[in-house]
């Protein structure tokens, strides 16, 4: 279980370069990244079930040449880790700074009715001992290591995550969104083609067809879904989707209605999660309830908060990860696929129902199947034959 974790956690922290593209450039490699050490956190003295709390958490800049970057945070049951992240510039004019103390903050919403243990990153004392101090209320405050926090996760700059991570593309394009067809040749070394071919992929060695889904004659309603043998599995919960949740089927219960079709379910859910989750890269491994929690993800957080909704409206629902095209590369991704009478593909971080036809599938069905593709990377060479529109 152990080793599962961290192949996940490798696996989500690629997703990261995805966000990352949207603002930085990929020429930029003169910036790392560092944990600092949390100074002070401002926790209220009670919870109550249900609600939203905001905690303050300050440091203390290092240098000019560090910029708060995001919080790394980890819900794992009634734990949470919390540390700090900068980014570091590298530049020859970086001056100390011993008193400038910065103060950020992050939302916590309490799901469960029992004792929370926070774990805040302080760095390391003297004597490298963890201090631990219980608060009011059953609140437990405990100061821990750096590499008990991370759980082994390597910090490494962006540029190094995106060569990573990427694969060169021969051609841009220009409107994804707007085609309907597409034309690639794959090849590489290692088993890659296992679910190339399905749905709306069509594999012929080495060439890969994908054809946009179409949204007309779907099914009805989500009696005739639910009673499928072999989509069950799609409805249920995991550890990582707990569509069982209070939390997960209170928010269903106020967006969507019984009488609602399942596209329109769908429809409601992204909308949703495009007006509440912020897009940002984390550097944690998803599930449902964190992202729930936080409001804040990349394309992991949002695959795996959708297959939750969505399994909750009674929608049966599965992760896929592959790679999608972004300015001239294709980069490591994850969305969804809902059964509504076929398999339709669901993108909630890019807003896209169904997802464009440069999204190319190579693993997917549950959550853990997504291991498939950490193999693949640096394996593979795609290239763009052709692609049609509506109006060819």
């Amino acid at each position: 279980m152990f080793r599962y974790i961290l192949k996940m956690k490798r696996l989500f922290f690629i997703c990261i370069t995805l966000l990352t593209l949207w603002s930085c450039s990929l020429d930029d490699n003169s910036i790392d990244f560092e944990f600092i050490p949390i100074e002070d956190v401002v926790i209220p003295e009670s919870f109550t079930l249900g609600e939203v709390y905001q905690i303050d958490v300050t440091y203390y800049r290092p240098t000019t040449c560090h910029a708060f970057h995001d919080l790394y945070y980890v819900a794992e049951e009634n734990q949470r880790t919390v540390a700090v992240i900068n980014i570091v510039y590298d530049n020859s004019n970086c001056q100390p700074l011993n008193d400038e103390l910065i103060e950020t903050s992050f939302n916590f919403n309490v799901v469960y009715d029992q004792t929370y243990v926070f774990k805040f990153w302080q760095g390391m004392d003297e004597n490298g001992d963890l201090l631990r101090e219980k608060g009011m209320l059953g609140i437990i405050l405990e100061k821990t290591t750096r590499e008990d926090a991370m759980y082994g996760l390597p910090i490494q700059s962006s540029q190094d995550l995106t060569k990573a991570a990427s694969i060169p593309a021969n051609i841009d394009i220009d409107n994804p969104a707007g085609l309907t067809q597409m034309q690639f040749e794959i090849t590489g070394s290692g088993d890659f083609t296992k679910q190339l071919q399905g749905g709306r992929q069509t594999f012929i060695a080495p060439i890969l067809s994908i054809k946009k889904e179409i949204l007309e004659n779907l099914s009805q309603n989500d009696s005739s879904l639910a009673s499928m043998e072999d989509l069950k599995a799609f409805l249920a919960p995991s550890p990582f989707i707990q569509s069982d949740h209070p939390a997960i089927k209170k928010l269903i219960s106020d967006l969507v209605a019984e009488k609602d079709l399942p596209l329109e379910k769908t429809r409601k859910l992204v909308a949703w999660i495009q007006a509440h989750i912020q897009k940002r890269p984390v550097i944690s491994l998803p599930d449902a309830l964190s992202t729930l929690e936080n409001r804040v993800g990349d394309c992991n957080e949002h695959a795996v908060l959708f297959a939750a909704l969505a399994r909750a409206a009674g929608i049966p629902t599965k992760i896929e990860a592959g790679v999608v095209f972004l300015r001239k590369r294709f980069f490591y991704h994850a969305w969804n696929s809902i059964y509504v009478g076929r398999w339709i593909t669901v993108d909630a971080l890019f807003d896209q129902i169904p997802a464009d036809v440069t999204h190319i599938r190579f693993a997917g069905g549950m959550q853990k199947d997504q291991l498939d593709i950490l193999g693949l990377i640096g394996n593979l060479k795609i290239q763009i034959l052709n692609g049609t529109t509506s109006n060819d």
